[in-house]
């Protein structure tokens, strides 16, 4: 993992990050900074913390993942938790992973599309946003959720040819 200046300049070194394939980071208030990597099995996500300064942090999460599969995921802009959509999913769902105490929730999506490959959170974190993988869609956000589901599975509906940001109530 390297740090680059905006204004240009050389790469600084701040840790080795193997199998590293996303990072996110939160605004200033928060000012939290994560990286994720698979195992070498491709068995697991582990979700480590980082900073700018100080390198890498401490691990955060773990997540049993499938080898076989691609995944999505996104820190919200709070840092209390990780959205993560599997790429094949069937059913396609979101599932949410808080950084501290709770237990795992899932959001199942129900839409015409096989796959979901990307997720990322409304400002608020509230909601997610979520992508289809197999059709051409002219907007780049393709469906809007409400991320405050109090049961641990939630059902929802998208009207894919709708307005390119549907917000659904769960």
């Amino acid at each position: 993992m390297y740090r680059l200046a905006v204004g240009g300049g050389s790469p600084q070194r701040l840790f080795e990050a193997r199998r590293a394939w996303n990072l996110s980071c939160s605004g200033r208030v928060a000012n939290r900074c994560v990286s994720g990597a698979s195992s070498d099995d491709g068995r697991t996500l582990t979700i480590t913390e980082f900073g700018p300064i100080r390198g890498k942090g401490r691990d955060l999460l773990r997540i049993p993942t499938d080898p076989h599969e691609g995944y999505g995921w996104m820190l919200s802009p709070d840092v209390t938790q990780i959205g993560l959509v599997k790429n094949h999913g069937r059913p396609n769902q979101v599932q949410r992973f808080p950084l501290g105490s709770g237990k795992p929730r899932i959001i199942e999506v129900r839409w015409p599309y096989d796959t979901c490959t990307s997720v990322d959170w409304a400002p608020d974190a509230n909601s997610l946003y979520i992508v289809p993988g197999n059709h051409r869609v002219d907007a780049t956000i393709c469906g809007r959720l409400r991320a405050a589901a109090e049961s641990p599975i939630a059902a929802v509906s998208l009207r894919p040819n709708a307005s390119p940001v549907v917000p659904i109530r769960l």
